[in-house]
């Protein structure tokens, strides 16, 4: 499931229900966020240079 940080909730749920959870967040202490607090399989930084 492809979810925004700002969806954080949504992305729990999912991995309760035992999808793969990938976050789209702007920046990396909101993409860390996502991964260690909140147990997102990985994040995106769409600010990153190069992210397309």
């Amino acid at each position: 499931m492809l979810v925004s940080g700002a969806a954080g909730a949504v992305g729990e749920v999912a991995k309760i229900k035992g999808c793969t959870v990938v976050g789209i967040a702007g920046g990396p202490e909101k993409c860390k966020c996502l991964t260690e607090t909140l147990g997102f399989n990985t994040a995106l930084n769409y600010k990153a240079e190069g992210f397309s």
